[in-house]
């Protein structure tokens, strides 16, 4: 994240500004940097960053943001990179209300 950029830019570096500017007073963020840091995380979230539609994907386009459950046995939500802002903006207001319906629907049992 050192350096420039703009969260509408369409590369990583714009996907991950935009997930922080995005999710910053509604979720704990933790980000892990997918090259010094790759398969050392959960493996439930290291599955869910090399899964796509039921298979492997040896090499991701990150950044991908990952929804947990507070006890962190469960993904609740993902959004895949996506180079177009607005289209990004969208998936990452998706996934933080799925997030938050299945949280609900948790603590309403």
């Amino acid at each position: 994240m050192n350096g420039g950029g703009r969260i509408t830019g369409s590369g990583s570096r714009g996907a991950a500004r935009h997930a922080f500017y995005a999710l910053h007073s509604q979720t704990v963020l933790v980000f892990e940097d997918g090259f010094a840091e790759n398969h050392k995380v959960l493996k439930l979230v290291d599955d869910a960053i090399y899964t796509k539609n039921g298979q492997h994907i040896e090499s991701p386009t990150l950044p991908i943001v990952v929804f947990l459950n507070p006890a962190a046995t469960e993904v609740i939500a993902k959004v895949e990179f996506e180079p177009d802002y607005v289209k990004r903006a969208h998936l990452l207001a998706d996934a933080l209300k799925q997030a938050q319906t299945k949280l609900d629907s948790e603590t309403n049992h």
